[in-house]
């Protein structure tokens, strides 16, 4: 299983790299790569895009591996793709991958380590994070699911496969994921936190 945790996207509505920010004595992109490596994912691969020269500092001394998305501008579709694409070609007979945003702090490697624990219970090829009436990231996805990760158009996210999937779909309580950092508002709520 490989983790690929999406930190491309330039922060538009923020105003700063968000990958940045103050949470708990780190940066969010540094708490996020931690919590991937702790999730029990034999690799982890980081995809970096704006301010990636920046950003990638943040993962010094972490057993991760960067990728960088040149085409990031085109939005998490292609952050996907080229996460998906790199642990592909790096990790022969994966099992399936686990996709985690860099901006949902309150998520913790206990979590992940439950949501891989039921993948691999259930018969289904999805398990995905339930919050506020829908599944969405942190997610699961079988191997069988690769050329649909990778299909995703620039501006659609793994939301996409999971809405298409409902019956292949487990969904994993997870009311922490909700909480994700876009604005100035939420940039406060962290630093409260």
């Amino acid at each position: 299983m490989a983790a690929i945790l999406l930190a491309a996207g330039e922060s538009a509505r923020l105003g700063q790299p968000k990958q940045l920010l103050p949470f708990r004595g780190r940066t969010l992109l540094r708490h996020a790569a931690e919590i991937a490596v702790a999730s029990g994912c034999e690799h982890v691969y980081v995809v970096l895009g704006a301010a990636h020269e920046r950003t990638r500092l943040e993962l010094e001394g972490l057993a991760v591996h960067p990728v960088v998305n040149a085409q990031w501008r085109e939005g998490m579709g292609a952050s996907i793709g080229c996460g998906v694409r790199a642990a592909m070609q790096a990790t022969s007979g994966l099992a399936g991958v686990m996709l985690l945003l860099a901006d949902q702090p309150l998520v913790t490697a206990d979590h992940l380590r439950q949501m891989l624990a039921a993948f691999r219970r259930t018969p289904r090829a999805i398990v995905a994070a339930g919050c506020d009436d829908h599944a969405s990231p942190p997610a699961v996805f079988d191997a069988a699911l690769f050329s649909r990760l990778l299909a995703l158009d620039g501006a659609h996210g793994a939301r996409r496969v999971i809405a298409a999937m409902p019956n292949d779909t487990m969904t994993f309580d997870l009311p922490e994921a909700a909480f994700d950092v876009d604005t100035e508002a939420d940039r406060v709520t962290l630093l409260e936190r």
